[in-house]
């Protein structure tokens, strides 16, 4: 089984690293790659987790390609698996969602979705992973929106819909950590910048 994740991000923001970290751990060694990682210091970051190229999924030689894709017509099913690539947008939801993987994964291929709502990238490498070991979609259980208790008079509610592993959301501990501490700085810096900061960043400091 292999995973690409399409990098569609302008940088490498924290949140998207922990998304990745996330997903390389679901995956395991070997069966991750994040395409279209344009900055050279940010692929070596990312090569600490799992393989990358600079160029996009579309123009290295895989075959087979299945692009999830939320507004397919079809679900991914397991046997779509079976000599398959999976590619997956590495992008951040918008809520309301806007069609951004159509727009920005337009080239000729197979789609397939994994239900009718937005999963972060993790929780999408997560879906797809279960999904491909055999499970069907419809037996996949999913939670709509989770609630991060920041502080007693703050909370951080995230509009998008995160699979259940023993009753309990697929949500990377250290993401949530850096919700709670670390995002109000970077959000500070992005309105000064133009641009949430990268995990580059953070090491030149």
């Amino acid at each position: 089984m292999l995973i690409v994740i399409e990098h569609l991000e302008p940088v490498l923001s924290r949140w998207v690293w922990y998304e990745y970290m996330h997903a390389a751990e679901i995956m395991g060694v070997g069966n991750l790659i994040i395409t279209n990682v344009k900055n050279k210091k940010e692929r070596r970051k990312i090569a600490e987790l799992c393989g990358v190229y600079p160029e996009s999924v579309r123009n290295l030689p895989f075959k087979n390609i299945i692009i999830l894709d939320p507004s397919a017509d079809t679900p991914l099913k397991p046997e779509d698996c079976v000599g398959s690539v999976i590619v997956i947008g590495g992008i951040l939801g918008d809520y309301p969602p806007q069609n951004r993987t159509r727009k920005l994964l337009d080239f000729d291929a197979e789609r397939r979705h994994i239900g009718e709502h937005q999963f972060s990238i993790d929780g999408a490498v997560y879906m797809t992973k279960k999904i491909c070991e055999g499970n069907t979609l419809e037996t996949i259980p999913v939670e709509i929106g989770l609630t991060i208790q920041v502080s007693d008079e703050h909370k951080i509610y995230l509009p998008y819909a995160y699979p259940l592993s023993n009753g309990r959301p697929v949500f990377y501990e250290k993401l949530k950590g850096y919700l709670m501490k670390d995002i109000e700085k970077d959000e500070e810096i992005a309105f000064k910048t133009g641009r949430m900061p990268s995990v580059i960043d953070d090491e030149m400091r």
